[in-house]
C-alpha cells in the first residue's frame, strides 16, 4: 500500500482544489497560517499520496493538485490518469 499524508484542501462546489496546506506545519517559526474558505467553498482534511508530496518543482505539485477532484461521497481525492511523453528538443 502506498504511503499517504494528510493535507487541508479548499475546494469549490465542483470539487476542484483551490488551495492546499499541511496541517500544523509552517515554513516560518512562530507563525500560524490557516486556510479560510470563501462562500461556496469548503475545507477538507484528506489523505494525499506521498509521491505527490515528493514532487520537487512547485509547478509540478500545483499541476497535479489542480487536476485532482475531491469526491464528497468518499471524502477522497481522485486524480486523472496521466501519461508523459519525453520529447527531444
Amino acid at each position: 500500500m502506498a504511503s499517504t499524508k494528510r493535507m487541508l484542501l479548499v475546494t469549490d462546489a465542483a470539487g476542484r482544489v483551490l488551495a492546499a496546506a499541511h496541517p500544523n506545519e509552517g515554513s516560518a517559526s512562530k507563525m500560524n497560517v490557516g486556510l479560510a474558505p470563501m462562500p461556496g467553498q469548503e475545507i477538507h482534511e484528506v489523505e494525499v499520496p506521498e509521491a505527490l508530496l515528493r514532487l520537487k518543482a512547485g509547478h509540478e505539485f500545483h499541476m497535479a493538485l489542480s487536476h485532482a477532484k475531491f469526491q464528497q461521497a468518499t471524502g477522497k481525492l481522485e486524480f486523472p490518469e496521466v501519461s508523459y511523453k519525453k520529447v527531444k528538443h
